[in-house]
Protein backbone atom coordinates (compact mmCIF):
# COMPACT_ATOMS: atom_id res chain seq x y z
CA UNK A 1 0.00 0.00 0.00
CA UNK A 2 1.04 3.53 -0.54
CA UNK A 3 1.84 5.85 2.26
CA UNK A 4 -1.36 7.91 0.71
CA UNK A 5 -3.67 5.16 2.20
CA UNK A 6 -2.04 5.02 5.46
CA UNK A 7 -2.42 8.68 5.95
CA UNK A 8 -6.52 8.35 5.02
CA UNK A 9 -6.78 5.65 7.52
CA UNK A 10 -5.04 8.28 10.56
CA UNK A 11 -6.89 10.75 9.44
CA UNK A 12 -10.83 8.79 9.50
CA UNK A 13 -9.85 7.48 12.42
CA UNK A 14 -10.03 10.86 14.23
CA UNK A 15 -13.28 11.47 12.13
CA UNK A 16 -15.32 9.07 14.57
CA UNK A 17 -18.55 10.61 15.31
CA UNK A 18 -18.77 10.90 19.28
CA UNK A 19 -22.41 10.87 20.65
CA UNK A 20 -23.66 13.95 22.42
CA UNK A 21 -24.43 13.91 25.89
CA UNK A 22 -25.98 16.63 27.85
CA UNK A 23 -24.98 18.13 30.82
CA UNK A 24 -27.87 16.72 33.30
CA UNK A 25 -26.47 12.87 32.25
CA UNK A 26 -22.59 13.07 32.81
CA UNK A 27 -23.66 15.50 36.22
CA UNK A 28 -25.23 12.26 37.06
CA UNK A 29 -22.74 10.05 36.11
CA UNK A 30 -20.32 12.15 38.42
CA UNK A 31 -22.58 11.70 41.05
CA UNK A 32 -22.91 8.53 41.00
CA UNK A 33 -19.28 7.64 40.52
CA UNK A 34 -18.13 9.93 43.55
CA UNK A 35 -21.11 7.94 45.61
CA UNK A 36 -19.37 4.41 44.17
CA UNK A 37 -15.63 6.22 45.66
CA UNK A 38 -17.11 7.05 48.81
CA UNK A 39 -18.47 3.51 49.25
CA UNK A 40 -15.32 1.80 47.70
CA UNK A 41 -13.59 3.84 50.63
CA UNK A 42 -15.90 3.42 53.90
CA UNK A 43 -15.86 -0.48 52.57
CA UNK A 44 -11.72 -0.71 52.22
CA UNK A 45 -11.97 1.01 55.76
CA UNK A 46 -14.30 -1.65 57.16
CA UNK A 47 -11.61 -3.91 55.83
CA UNK A 48 -8.80 -2.69 57.41
CA UNK A 49 -10.62 -2.07 60.98
CA UNK A 50 -11.81 -5.73 60.97
CA UNK A 51 -7.92 -7.22 59.96
CA UNK A 52 -5.88 -4.94 62.09
CA UNK A 53 -5.64 -6.20 66.23
CA UNK A 54 -6.15 -2.91 67.77
CA UNK A 55 -9.81 -1.92 66.27
CA UNK A 56 -10.92 -5.55 67.50
CA UNK A 57 -13.96 -5.24 69.27
CA UNK A 58 -14.04 -1.78 69.03
CA UNK A 59 -16.65 0.54 66.90
CA UNK A 60 -16.20 0.75 63.60
CA UNK A 61 -15.59 4.25 61.98
CA UNK A 62 -18.40 3.92 59.41
CA UNK A 63 -21.23 2.02 61.05
CA UNK A 64 -23.87 0.56 59.32
CA UNK A 65 -26.73 2.75 58.49
CA UNK A 66 -29.77 2.55 60.70
CA UNK A 67 -32.43 3.11 58.00
CA UNK A 68 -31.93 3.85 54.07
CA UNK A 69 -32.37 7.55 53.70
CA UNK A 70 -35.48 9.41 51.47
CA UNK A 71 -34.90 9.87 48.33
CA UNK A 72 -36.15 13.60 47.12
CA UNK A 73 -39.11 12.77 45.34
CA UNK A 74 -40.57 10.83 48.76
CA UNK A 75 -39.34 13.89 51.00
CA UNK A 76 -41.58 16.30 48.53
CA UNK A 77 -44.34 13.67 48.30
CA UNK A 78 -44.40 13.81 52.58
CA UNK A 79 -44.17 17.68 52.10
CA UNK A 80 -47.48 17.60 49.66
CA UNK A 81 -49.16 15.36 52.16
CA UNK A 82 -48.48 17.79 55.04
CA UNK A 83 -49.55 20.80 52.66
CA UNK A 84 -53.01 18.93 52.31
CA UNK A 85 -54.12 18.67 55.42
Amino acid sequence: MSSKWNAGKRVFEFLVPKPSVGKKSTSKLNISTGRMKGAAARLKQTFYEAANPKFRGKDFTFDKRPTRTKTIDEKRYEKAQIKKD
